[in-house]
């Protein structure tokens, strides 16, 4: 049987985290299956990454970069 097609989108960090939101559930709504983007240092990755989940419904969410030594063990 053949894999279902995926396609992924890499969403803009401003620092207006609504555009980001906004762009995500575009992407959903197109038919993206993921969403990624990185962590700019802007926005903390690991929380519009939770925004992004509260806002969409099926979409994969990924964040390609997470500095570690920034981050509590608890976060990671």
């Amino acid at each position: 049987m053949a894999q279902p097609v995926r396609m992924g989108v890499t969403l803009p960090v401003p620092p207006d985290a609504a555009a980001t939101l906004r762009q995500a559930e575009w992407a959903e709504a197109e038919g993206f299956s993921d969403v990624w983007f990185a962590d700019t240092g802007e926005l903390d990755a690991l929380t519009l990454a939770a925004a992004v989940a509260l806002k969409t419904k099926r979409v994969r969410i990924g964040v390609a970069v997470v500095p570690a030594y920034t981050r509590t063990p608890a976060v990671l």
